[in-house]
């Protein structure tokens, strides 16, 4: 019969239509863990809380330096420097944190356009 739409084209249009934010979501979950987990993003974020503890711990810190992370800088507690070397953290993990805010937040929208009736955290 002609014009007539069968019940699998109907079914497989919808599948197509929810399918293609469901494998989006997948690729920035994807994309998510690729950052959280690389190697220098982690030394990064590990150095900086170091540096930002260390008022609790003795009176020099050692961490990695943000310029090269194989060097290895002695830092005095509470002193110019440390505050320096903070900010310079801060500054390089902010392309990363960046990036994953908006990888988030685009999911959560996706999420939204799929499951609209639920609540998505």
């Amino acid at each position: 019969m002609k014009g007539y739409i069968s019940d699998d084209s109907i079914l497989l249009h919808m599948f197509s239509q929810r399918n293609t934010p469901l494998i989006r979501i997948l690729k920035i979950e994807e994309t998510i863990k690729d950052i959280e987990f690389d190697p220098k993003f982690r030394k990064m974020k590990n150095n900086l809380r170091s540096l930002e503890t260390a008022s609790r711990r003795g009176r020099e810190i050692s961490v990695g330096s943000p310029e090269d992370m194989g060097r290895i800088i002695e830092l005095r507690r509470n002193s110019v420097e440390i505050g320096e070397t903070i900010a310079t953290y801060k500054v390089k993990l902010e392309g990363y944190t960046s990036r994953l805010d908006l990888l988030k937040k685009e999911r959560v929208e996706l999420q939204r356009q799929l499951f609209p009736s639920s609540r998505v955290i």
